[in-house]
């Protein structure tokens, strides 16, 4: 084995232990008209062509802790798919920001979850959520 292969495992496991691998970054701004072709044509190209038409409800369901900031769940699900997927609900959690001096955005804890239950309204009211909002996608 010379070293050039050497290096090249070596960087490749450098490059798979990296942290930012295993995380997911979510971005929330403003664009202006002017830029958004740029913006437009670069996401093209980190995205898959094409595009697939598809309908969504999102509720938006708040826990009052009544001291802490409200804690806020998002529940999702598809519609218009097979029975199965239909009730496949999706849970986010978005926590409040995390300051760190190092890091120049505002960075928050985000954790997903999937349940599946014909029932999810009375789960949800079970843990004590509020609803705050519900979107049609």
């Amino acid at each position: 084995m010379d070293r050039s292969d050497d290096d090249a495992e070596g960087g490749q496991a450098a490059l798979t232990s990296m942290p930012y691998q295993c995380q997911e970054l979510i971005l929330y701004g403003s664009v202006f008209a002017d830029n958004l072709p740029d913006l437009e044509r670069r996401l093209t190209g980190l995205c898959d062509p094409g595009s697939t038409e598809f309908h969504e409800h999102d509720l938006s369901f708040s826990l009052r802790t009544g001291t802490d900031p409200d804690v806020t769940i998002r529940l999702r699900r598809r519609f218009n798919v097979d029975s199965f997927t239909s009730h496949q609900w999706q849970f986010r959690y978005i926590g409040g920001p995390e300051p760190d001096q190092k890091c120049p955005v505002i960075v928050r804890k985000v954790i997903d979850s999937i349940a599946y239950s014909h029932l999810m309204m009375d789960f949800v009211k079970t843990l004590g959520l509020f609803i705050e909002s519900p979107n049609f996608i």
